[in-house]
């Protein structure tokens, strides 16, 4: 079993930030709930958004996008409120050591 890391950047058209973040929040409610969901993490600054979202495997974050809220909340709602978004899917590579507390 491989974890896979799905990282999206999410980039808002100017006036359109505090309804992305609203529905970004929105996503990671229910993504947190998928079969196979490790964690999700929303990142911001300013009009830039980046999500991840830990898998347990490849077939778990590919099966994401089949969502019904990842229709509703992605491809109809948050797709027309965008400039851009880029989407890389990450296998974990390694572990380094821990940070200083």
């Amino acid at each position: 079993m491989t974890e896979t890391t799905l990282l999206t950047e999410w980039t808002a058209r100017p006036g359109a930030e505090a309804a992305l973040r609203a529905l970004l929040l929105e996503l990671g409610r229910w993504t947190r709930a998928e079969r196979g969901c490790l964690g999700f993490a929303l990142l911001a600054a300013e009009a830039r958004f980046v999500t991840l979202v830990r898998y347990e495997t490849a077939s778990a974050a590919a099966n994401h996008a089949a969502t019904p809220h990842f229709a509703a909340l992605v491809q109809v709602a948050a797709i027309p409120l965008l400039a851009d978004r880029r989407v890389g899917l990450f296998a974990e590579a390694g572990h380094a050591a821990g940070c200083a507390a």
